[in-house]
């Protein structure tokens, strides 16, 4: 493939280089990684058409690349094909309210939201301060919901930004080596050794909670330790080996239990009692959890947050707050629609957010309007989608929003977005 062609091949060219570094592993590898399929990431490699923001985001993950980066490359790409977006059309008028440079939007779309996006967060304060309120409270808080049910937003933008000076946190998910995981959030934090804690973790479920304490002795006294485990379904998904998966959750069982010494100095907390885990669970792996004894006794002490899917009130701020903030009024009809399709569905913000974020990019002036097609966040209706017929997938037809777009497909049990098309 020649880079040199045009925008749309040195993008493809940029990401099959990008799979080559990272060892050039298999479509069907990525797959796995992205929940895109196979055949989707292939397509977006061969520089036959732009793909998806979401489509090379989730490519360039799997294959280890910085999101920053490759949303940069592909605004660039689609600028050179599409021409600016509506933000730098209109001579500034909708730059961000912060002064920040161009909009490039105050909708996520597929991605998470960080702990850098806390501004742009909204529809979720009710459970941002019962969480808060939980972890203060509890050594270990369960937060559990379906599959984009905002779960991992609600630990990244919401509790980790709401802690004060006086939490340090350790944000980390398990992945295929939980051992390696905990241990170099643990040492990042420390200052000490990783492979010796990976060792020791393997040997001894108190090594996590001593390593923690031991270093909480250093600290003042109004310091504290909140590990933040997102994605915990992933001990049970993307771990194989099944002795690492036992001494992880024996170590976090360990460091989450009521270990509180029976002697501290007086006004003086112990340093375990100031340790606090704050898991992420999807609900369909919650009895995975309670059947590991000394875990499901942590949770029974501990506290649940289930988080389900937002009220009508909730989503309406999900959608008009973010492009308030940036100075953009959301069309009372296209708020309207949204509504009626998203309210009490499941799994349904993922597409409301992609949708936006769709809408965002193609809007003129300092609206967003509804487009001339209907909304529809719901079962597939493209008839020649054989895909869809095979699959069932649940999808949103986000070609309803200021021109056609395409539609995104989620597969039936809410795992995730599947494919992209144009």
């Amino acid at each position: 493939m020649d880079p040199e062609a045009g925008p749309v091949e040195r993008l493809a060219w940029e990401l099959r280089q990008l799979r080559d570094r990272s060892g050039a592993p298999s479509y069907r590898a990525l797959a796995k990684e992205s929940h895109y399929s196979a055949s989707t990431l292939a397509e977006a490699a061969k520089g036959e058409r732009l793909p998806s923001l979401a489509v090379v985001l989730a490519y360039a993950r799997a294959c280890g690349g910085e999101q920053a980066e490759w949303e940069a490359r592909w605004l660039a790409a689609s600028r050179a094909v599409q021409g600016p977006p509506a933000a730098e059309q209109d001579g500034g008028e909708n730059r961000r309210a912060d002064g920040g440079g161009p909009a490039h939007g105050p909708y996520l779309g597929l991605a998470a939201f960080g702990t850098g996006d806390a501004d742009v967060f909204f529809g979720r304060s009710e459970l941002v301060s019962d969480l808060v309120r939980q972890v203060s409270r509890h050594r270990l808080t369960a937060v559990v919901g379906a599959s984009g049910s905002g779960k991992s937003s609600l630990l990244r933008a919401g509790l980790l930004p709401w802690l004060d000076e006086s939490w340090h946190t350790a944000p980390l998910v398990p992945g295929d080596h939980p051992l390696r995981a905990l241990a170099l959030a643990v040492s990042a934090l420390t200052g000490g050794d990783t492979e010796a804690l990976v060792r020791a973790l393997a040997d001894e479920p108190e090594a996590l909670g001593i390593a923690l304490d031991t270093w909480l002795i250093t600290q003042p006294a109004d310091r504290r330790v909140v590990l933040v485990i997102d994605q915990f379904e992933e001990l049970f998904t993307t771990c194989v080996d099944a002795g690492e998966r036992e001494a992880a959750l024996a170590c976090l069982a360990w460091t989450a239990g009521d270990r509180t010494a029976d002697h501290h100095t007086a006004g003086d907390p112990a340093p375990e009692a100031r340790v606090r885990v704050v898991i992420s669970v999807r609900a369909d792996f919650y009895d995975r959890c309670l059947a590991h004894p000394a875990l499901a006794v942590a949770l029974r002490s501990g506290a649940q947050l289930p988080v389900g899917t937002p009220t009508r009130a909730e989503l309406r701020d999900i959608v008009v707050e973010p492009a308030a903030r940036a100075g953009v009024v959301v069309d009372p009809d296209l708020l309207e629609a949204v509504l009626a399709e998203a309210t009490g569905q499941p799994g349904a913000l993922p597409l409301v957010a992609h949708a936006m974020r769709e809408t965002w990019t193609r809007r003129r002036g300092a609206a967003l309007r509804l487009g001339p097609m209907p909304v529809t966040l719901g079962w597939c209706w493209l008839g020649d989608c054989d895909d869809c017929r095979v699959w069932g997938w649940q999808v949103a037809v986000v070609g309803a929003f200021e021109g056609p777009v395409g539609h995104l497909a989620f597969d039936d049990a809410g795992a995730g977005p599947l494919t992209t098309r144009g």
